[in-house]
Formats: structure tokens, C-alpha cells, sequence
């Protein structure tokens, strides 16, 4: 239940397993239809995220700063 962080996102995980993790809780999200883009990055030990959803309401995008 909820984003695993602490085994699959924080410490020592490869961008492959932060991406699988952060991605699927997204389509896990209720509403969100479809990923349309995404990307992340590690910059000064902080991971960022920034995509584009399609959700029942509409496109959005996110970005998140962990």
C-alpha cells in the first residue's frame, strides 16, 4: 500500500528501479488514464520527476521534487 520510497526509491536503488516504482504508482492512481511523458533525474541528491498524464478530467502535468 502507497509508494514503497524507503526499499524502491530512496537509497541504494538504480534510476530503472526509482522510474518502475514512481510510474506505477501513477497508473495505479485512480483517474489517470495514460503516462504521455515522463522523465526524472537525481540532481544534489534530490530525485526529480516531471511528467504528463492523461486522467478522466483531462491532461495535466506533475513535477515533484523528493
Amino acid at each position: 500500500v502507497g509508494t514503497p520510497y524507503a526499499t524502491e526509491v530512496f537509497g541504494k536503488t538504480t534510476q530503472r528501479q526509482r522510474d518502475f516504482a514512481i510510474r506505477s504508482e501513477i497508473l495505479g492512481t485512480e483517474g489517470v488514464s495514460e503516462i504521455v511523458s515522463y522523465s526524472s533525474s537525481v540532481v544534489d541528491r534530490k530525485y526529480l520527476v516531471q511528467t504528463k498524464i492523461n486522467t478522466i478530467y483531462g491532461p495535466t502535468d506533475v513535477s515533484v521534487s523528493l
